[in-house]
């Protein structure tokens, strides 16, 4: 994988996951308005004894995700080779991704199971969380805290960085 195809293929990943959320939750809604089943709080005796649960379940995923990536790109920055470095941080990446969808697709799960509107925020906030995370040249930089020599690499469209392996 070259420098230019870093960003591009993150970036898609990032567009795929939008479109997923987006997706589960226009279809959500429309299977829950069309069955007249939305709530518009949590008073129902259906969601009122696991609502704290149900709150802090999609949270506790978020939060899982910003302490993983803290914590991961600490040990990703102390890496002295570069190409190990990107490809770590590549992975890092697409995990912290996940980690956003399965937050927002946990969340749609509760609304269907208890169609109280309140549990849409959690999707929209990893929608927001997504389209926050666009890979830049400057992003990578900032997080990674390149020397000057491996910021040249990286501002070279062609520099391999590493090989995808793909596994049968």
């Amino acid at each position: 994988m070259t420098t230019k195809d870093f960003s591009k293929r993150l970036n898609k990943m990032l567009i795929v996951f939008i479109i997923c959320q987006a997706v589960c939750i226009g279809l959500s809604i429309f299977d829950l308005s069309v069955k007249n089943k939305l709530q518009y709080s949590m008073t129902d005796e259906s969601c009122s004894s696991n609502s704290f649960l149900l709150v802090i379940a999609p949270l506790a995923v978020y939060m899982s995700s910003f302490f993983y990536y803290r914590i991961t790109i600490r040990s990703i920055k102390n890496e002295t080779v570069f190409s190990i470095k990107m490809k770590k941080y590549f992975h890092l990446l697409i995990r912290k991704y996940f980690l956003f969808g399965g937050a927002g697709i946990l969340a749609v799960v509760i609304f269907m199971s208890s169609a109280v509107n309140f549990f849409l925020i959690y999707p929209i906030i990893s929608i927001i969380s997504l389209v926050s995370e666009r890979v830049t040249k400057e992003k990578i930089i900032n997080a990674l805290e390149l020397s000057y020599q491996e910021i040249s690499l990286l501002e070279k469209p062609d520099t391999f960085l590493f090989e995808i392996e793909y596994n049968n």
